[in-house]
């Protein structure tokens, strides 16, 4: 982290308790920390720069109505409501860790994250590891992002160029 470019949000997956104050000294006190409650030993994390954000709100759902979206030692989405104080701007920033082993888990989850977001006044940024399995020879993912992109509630911002980094197999 220390070597990257400057960013105004990171949004970590997969960050160790003891690894949190590691993250916190390789970017400096120009940005305010936040680490997730669920996952154990594998959590989420955010470094939101201060003087180019505001954040207004943070907080953690397990459920969305009928939706069970940590069923137990899951990770729970991560949320921030931010304004940016350039433009005055209000939005909110996810942050996702969906389930690896267990299809019909992340199935589950990638709906009610779907229900949940159809919901919010705000735009949404969703960032995170998803475990879709996209597969670059059929252009396609495994069924949870079919559920998580129906009806355009999300969009998927197509990274340019693509670079195949998920060996699931």
């Amino acid at each position: 982290l220390a070597e990257l470019p400057r960013y105004d949000i990171y949004a970590l997956t997969e960050v160790r308790p003891l690894g949190f104050p590691a993250i916190k000294e390789a970017l400096g006190a120009d940005y305010d920390y936040l680490y997730s409650r669920s996952g154990n030993d594998d959590r989420l994390a955010f470094a939101i720069r201060r003087d180019r954000f505001e954040l207004l709100d943070h907080y953690e759902f397990d459920a969305y109505g009928d939706y069970v979206i940590n069923p137990g030692n899951y990770r729970s989405p991560f949320v921030f409501e931010l304004k940016d104080r350039r433009s005055g701007q209000t939005f909110l920033v996810m942050l996702n860790h969906l389930a690896r082993g267990r299809a019909e888990v992340r199935q589950q989850q990638a709906e009610g994250i779907r229900e949940w977001a159809r919901g919010q006044g705000n735009s949404i940024i969703a960032l995170g590891d998803y475990n879709f399995d996209y597969v670059f020879a059929t252009d396609k993912g495994n069924p949870a992002m079919d559920i998580f992109l129906k009806d355009d509630v999300f969009r998927w911002v197509r990274p340019v160029p693509m670079i195949d980094s998920n060996y699931y197999d």
